[in-house]
């Protein structure tokens, strides 16, 4: 069950601070910590648009939205919620896992915190509420949902580092099951690595271009052919994430242009290779 509501208000400028408010009510509310939260903002540049995760201090400086801030989504736990400038009114886009009991007192907290007056406010229960039990109002094609993956792709690519790009987004297959994105990833790792640090920014590009879509699967490529197959699977725990954290702030220190993300990735490469030419090695030898 989960419910999809787009409302209109009069715009407005917040006042400082007014935004964080909201982000903690909210949490108070589903009982979500800020671990389980993130805030993102998407800006324009000329022709580039850009995504960036901020914090919650950063989230109660943002006064404006339409100007040199396109949009704002808090993500908390599983719920999403989207402010963006629209045809001059302050547009908020709720995609939320709940029900429609919990949905209006979401609706109803974000109204008072942030002071919004609705233009087309529907009472509770109406028509305005859609739960998600029954058959999207859209049917989308497989081809439309292709096609709003390979424009959402150019965006992500702009947003990434070339090395990170290149090792977790560049490989995935897309596909499409009724309006959910499919991505297939090589193996295992890749998919909990996408799950736990992209899919946030993929579903905010995609539903950008195409709201339809209703959320995004990750599923392990199929692997075919009548040889055997040999699969290296990389599980990280966090104990192994803390360990290759202290590795890294000790191999990168006094250095420029590292990120753990970068280190982590061109590490995971190395091992891979390593593993492939000495598993190639032991068959040559048999």
């Amino acid at each position: 069950m989960g419910v999809q509501v787009f409302r209109n208000y009069e715009y407005k400028v917040f006042e400082s601070g007014q935004l964080k408010a909201l982000a903690v009510e909210l949490m108070l509310f589903l009982t979500k910590d800020i671990t389980n939260s993130n805030f993102m903002v998407v800006s324009k540049a000329g022709d580039m648009e850009y995504r960036d995760n901020i914090d919650i201090h950063q989230l109660g400086e943002v006064n404006e939205i339409g100007k040199k801030i396109e949009g704002l989504s808090f993500f908390i736990g599983k719920e999403w919620i989207r402010l963006f400038e629209s045809n001059g009114n302050l547009s908020v886009m709720y995609n939320l896992s709940c029900g429609p009991e919990e949905a209006t007192k979401i609706f109803s907290i974000t109204e008072e915190i942030l002071e919004l007056k609705a233009i087309q406010k529907s009472e509770p229960g109406s028509q305005t509420i859609q739960e998600n039990t029954e058959s999207p109002s859209t049917n989308l094609t497989s081809e439309q949902i292709l096609l709003a993956w390979g424009k959402a792709i150019k965006v992500v690519k702009k947003n990434l580092e070339p090395a990170s790009f290149d090792t977790w987004i560049a490989p995935v297959v897309p596909g499409a099951e009724g309006n959910f994105l499919v991505l297939f990833c090589p193996n295992v790792f890749g998919v909990d690595w996408l799950k736990s640090r992209y899919k946030s920014l993929l579903l905010e590009i995609v539903q950008s271009i195409e709201p339809a879509i209703e959320d995004i699967i990750f599923r392990v490529a199929a692997e075919e052919g009548n040889d055997k197959q040999r699969q290296i699977i990389l599980r990280v725990d966090e104990d192994l994430f803390d360990l290759m954290n202290k590795i890294y702030e000790k191999d990168t220190e006094g250095t420029i242009g590292w990120t753990f993300e970068k280190y982590f990735t061109q590490m995971i490469q190395s091992i891979c290779q390593d593993r492939l030419l000495d598993s190639t090695d032991r068959l040559v030898q048999l």
